[in-house]
C-alpha cells in the first residue's frame, strides 16, 4: 500500500483525479513523486504536496489529510481499494466502474454520481444528490452499491437506474426521486415527499415518512422474500447493515408514482 500525506492546505482546488490505485501499480515512491498534478494550470510533482511511502505491491492507494480542495477523487474508479481520510468535496467516485472507495470522514453533494459498478462506503454524512446524476446527465447511478453510515442530503437516488444505496442515517427531502429502477434503503428517517416521481424500483424505510406522495397507492401487508437475498448480500460487506434488514420481512407496500404512470414501490418495515 501507498500512502499519500498532505503536507500543508492546497493553494487552491486541484484536479485529483489521477491519483488512482492503477496508479500504484508497478512504481516505485520516486517515481511517484514525480507525477504531475495540475495548480493554478501549472505542472507541479506529487511530491511537492505530499509525502509519500509504503511499498507499491498492490493496487492500495491511501489518502489521508483529505480535503474539499482535491477535486475528483475516484472518478472512473476501474480498480483496487482507494482509502481516503478526511472530508471531501463534490462528485468523488463520479462514473466508477469497479474496485472500492472507502471515506473516512464526509463527503460534500453528488458522491458516487453516474457509478456503474464497484463499492463505495462513507463512515459519516454526504450531501445532496447522493448516486444521482452529474450536471447535464439523463440518468444518476446505474450500477454498484454504495453505504452511507451517516445522514444523506435532499434528492438521494435521483433518477437511479441500477444498483443499491444504503443509509444508516436519515435524509433530506425527496429521496429516490424520479427513480427509474434499482434499491434505496433508509434506515433513518426519511425527508418529506420520498419517492416523488418515481418509476419502479424499490425504496425501503424503517422509519415513517413525514409526508407521502399523495400518488400513491397502498396495496397491503407482504412479505418479501427478497430480503433474504439481499441480507445475504449485504453480509459479505457489512453485517450490522445486514442485521438491519431483519425487519423488511414484513412490510405493508404502497406503489407509484401514480402521478407519471409509475410502478415503483414504497415498502415500509415492521407490518
Amino acid at each position: 500500500m501507498i500512502t499519500l500525506r498532505l503536507r500543508a492546505p492546497l493553494p487552491c482546488q486541484v484536479d485529483a483525479s489521477g491519483l488512482q490505485p492503477s496508479l500504484v501499480r508497478g512504481m516505485d515512491i520516486a517515481a511517484l513523486s514525480r507525477v504531475k498534478l495540475r495548480v493554478n494550470g501549472k505542472a507541479h510533482p506529487l511530491g511537492e504536496f505530499f509525502t509519500l511511502s509504503g511499498k507499491p505491491d498492490s493496487t492500495t492507494l491511501r489518502i489521508t489529510g483529505v480535503t474539499p480542495a482535491l477535486q475528483g477523487l475516484g472518478n472512473e474508479m476501474r480498480e483496487g481499494l482507494l482509502l481516503l481520510e478526511g472530508n471531501c468535496g463534490d462528485a468523488v467516485g463520479a462514473g466508477m466502474r469497479a474496485g472500492e472507495l472507502r471515506i473516512m470522514g464526509d463527503a460534500r453533494h453528488r458522491l458516487g454520481a453516474g457509478m456503474r459498478g464497484g463499492l463505495i462506503r462513507v463512515s459519516g454524512s454526504v450531501g445532496d444528490f447522493a448516486g444521482g446524476p452529474l450536471p447535464g446527465a439523463v440518468s444518476g447511478m446505474r450500477g454498484g452499491t454504495l453505504l452511507i453510515s451517516g445522514d444523506a442530503g435532499a434528492r438521494l437516488a435521483d433518477r437511479l437506474r441500477r444498483g443499491l444505496i444504503l443509509v444508516a442515517g436519515s435524509t433530506g427531502p425527496a429521496p429516490a426521486s424520479q427513480m427509474i429502477a434499482g434499491t434505496v434503503i433508509i434506515l433513518g428517517a426519511p425527508g418529506d415527499s420520498p419517492g416523488t416521481g418515481m418509476r419502479r424500483g424499490s425504496l425501503l424505510l424503517k422509519a415513517g415518512a413525514g409526508a407521502l406522495p399523495p400518488t400513491f397507492v397502498q396495496t397491503g401487508v407482504h412479505e418479501l422474500s427478497f430480503i433474504t437475498l439481499l441480507m445475504r448480500h449485504l453480509e459479505t460487506l457489512d453485517p450490522c447493515h445486514a442485521r438491519a434488514l431483519r425487519g423488511f420481512r414484513r412490510v405493508r407496500r404502497w406503489v407509484g408514482d401514480r402521478g407519471c404512470s409509475g410502478q415503483g414501490e414504497i415498502l415500509f418495515a415492521g407490518h
